[in-house]
């Protein structure tokens, strides 16, 4: 009999008191229990609500650097078609002894859709220059001594628009407003 219980697996504590007699052979089945007990596979609550807090920690870090870095790639897209603009506003200016007003008389920022820019800068209507990640470049002054093109785009609904300008004076696009493309966890959920 004390063969067939000891195969018989996870038994309760009543029943062997019932069919065997002596201490030290309760005290045995006891610990025989125990080590069943702990043998059993899985995780524990508390396992997995420590994993999960680690996980949130990590993600209120990880998603706002990502998204910076997302952001500043992007913005480089802009700082690219600011810095051609500036070299083809002094192409045009050796033409034409000034600066050009409109977007599209410039060649990094012609679009084709108004096919007289390139020909008659007079007659263009093209004001703006939309880049592939979402940029408006425009030229926002222009005259024969200076000129201003700006690049901005709006990521956040809480910040600012992000804006750089680069002038004939600068060879360097700058940036206007840094908060602009700085992602905040915080201000995205409760603002």
């Amino acid at each position: 009999m004390f063969g067939d219980l000891r195969t018989a697996g996870f038994w309760g504590l009543r029943t062997i008191h019932r069919v065997l007699e002596g201490r030290d052979e309760v005290k045995f089945h006891c610990k025989r229990m125990k080590s069943n007990a702990s043998n059993e596979k899985g995780f524990t609550l508390v396992e997995l609500m420590v994993v999960v807090g680690i996980l949130a920690i990590l993600s209120t870090v990880a998603i706002p650097a990502y998204v910076n870095y997302m952001n500043r790639t992007t913005q480089s897209e802009a700082v690219t078609a600011l810095v051609n603009a500036r070299m083809d506003q002094e192409i045009f200016f050796e033409r034409n002894l000034r600066y050009a007003g409109t977007a599209g008389c410039l060649t990094s920022l012609y679009t084709a859709a108004d096919t007289r820019c390139l020909s008659d800068c007079s007659l263009c209507t093209q004001t703006q220059f939309l880049t592939n990640k979402g940029y408006r470049v425009s030229i926002t002054a222009a005259n024969t001594q200076n000129f201003t093109i700006a690049a901005t785009k709006k990521y956040y609904s809480y910040a600012p628009a992000d804006r750089l300008e680069i002038t004939a004076d600068e060879s360097n696009p700058q940036v206007k407003t840094p908060d602009a493309i700085g992602f905040s966890l915080f201000d995205w959920i409760f603002k």
